[in-house]
């Protein structure tokens, strides 16, 4: 990290929500940097998504961006690479540094801001900003901890990703030195995140949806992770969001299913569940997949349709 006393930096991510991971990999670089003796501020216009349990958005340090200048800041974005997701505050001409775990837009900023673009196939972002706690030698206090290890549980699905990297298992094992968690914390997060879910289900998916182009059409993907389906009518749901939404295309809905390790994935193109069955097995009823033996997000299907 080549930062600049008496300067301000802002960290920030994607416009659209903030999940458990885009806030961890915020409120921990900017620890990381005030620690370190730079001037930093986590700024955001996004809402936390129902990814972040209660407990967490109760704690949670976001400037919000209204009224705020940003005439000499440089900024560093976190959990994000698509150009056109970025908070609407921030002028690409003046990113300093970009942090992230998507796959598409590495060449993008490979050409824009060369080895400052620290684009990497882990499976969470939180990773990358603990691993950089360890370069330098630097504890999180309590509360970062927590949530930079909450956030690798989450977008690694408890550890059980195909994308699980040694950085993840690094980052996660010095995270729990800090934090001494208890056996039980996987589960009881995403119970948490489940429980949040139920109570707000539409919500929850128009929180955690991007638009996805495949094959020159629009969908509007949606994604949930929660312990299981107890008390989950999932087509139902996948009904009511398509009905309930302004998109005009086609649409997705991913649910991984913690706790079975598997997910079921609804959409309303036929061909596309085809594609999907071909990818990852699974029965196929009503326009929705039921995968057995593998666990997958949003994320990885771009990849393995790209």
């Amino acid at each position: 990290m080549l930062y600049q006393k008496n300067h301000d930096y802002v960290v920030s991510s994607g416009y659209g929500h903030l999940d458990i991971d885009a806030l961890a990999c915020g409120q921990g670089l900017d620890f990381l940097l005030t620690e370190l003796g730079f001037q930093s501020r986590f700024i955001s216009s996004a809402a936390l998504n129902a990814s972040v349990p209660s407990r967490i958005k109760k704690r949670a340090k976001i400037l919000r961006p209204r009224n705020l200048s940003f005439e000499r800041s440089s900024f560093i974005v976190c959990d994000v690479s698509d150009p056109k997701a970025l908070d609407s505050f921030i002028d690409q001409k003046k990113i300093v540094e970009l942090i992230d775990h998507h796959f598409g837009f590495e060449d993008y900023w490979k050409h824009r801001i060369g080895e400052k673009a620290d684009i990497r196939p882990v499976a969470a972002c939180a990773s990358q900003i603990a691993e950089r706690f360890i370069e330098h030698s630097i504890n999180p206090n309590q509360q970062v901890a927590e949530l930079l290890l909450l956030a690798i549980i989450s977008n690694s699905l408890n550890m059980q990703l195909e994308l699980v990297s040694p950085v993840d298992h690094t980052a996660k094992e010095f995270l729990e030195h800090i934090v001494k968690p208890s056996p039980g914390l996987a589960k009881n997060y995403f119970q948490e995140v489940q429980t949040a879910f139920q109570d707000e289900p539409l919500r929850s998916l128009q929180l955690d949806s991007k638009i996805y182009t495949y094959k020159d059409q629009q969908y509007l993907f949606a994604q949930a992770e929660v312990w299981n389906q107890d008390n989950l009518n999932l087509r139902s749901l996948f009904e009511k969001f398509t009905k309930s939404s302004k998109h005009e295309g086609h649409f997705i809905l991913n649910v991984a299913l913690v706790e079975s390790r598997n997910n079921i994935i609804f959409t309303t193109q036929q061909s596309l569940l085809e594609k999907l069955e071909s990818l990852y097995g699974g029965k196929v009823q009503e326009f929705c997949l039921t995968t057995a033996g593998n666990i997958i997000l949003r994320k990885q299907i771009k990849r393995d349709l790209a």
